[in-house]
C-alpha cells in the first residue's frame, strides 16, 4: 500500500511539473538529468528521454556553444 501511496504521489508531483510553464531539469545528486517537463524540452529543443542520464553542465555547455553557433551565423 505505501508503493502505491509513494506512486500516486509522484504521479502528481510530475503532473504538476509539467504543467508549469518554465523549464524544469531535475537532476540528482550528481547532476545527472532525472527529467525534463514538456516546457524544457522545448526550450532545449531535446526530449526528456534523451536527456535522461546525461551531465546537466555538458548539456547546458553544449548549449551555450549552439546558441553561440547561431549568433555567428546571423
Amino acid at each position: 500500500q505505501s508503493q502505491e501511496a509513494f506512486q500516486t504521489l509522484k504521479d502528481r508531483q510530475h503532473l504538476m511539473i509539467d504543467s508549469l510553464n518554465e523549464g524544469v531539469i531535475t537532476t540528482d545528486s550528481a547532476l545527472k538529468i532525472i527529467g525534463l517537463n514538456t516546457t524544457a524540452e522545448h526550450l532545449l529543443g531535446i526530449t526528456e528521454v534523451s536527456a535522461t542520464g546525461q551531465d546537466l553542465q555538458l548539456l547546458l555547455e553544449n548549449l551555450t556553444d549552439s546558441v553561440r553557433s547561431e549568433d555567428l551565423l546571423n
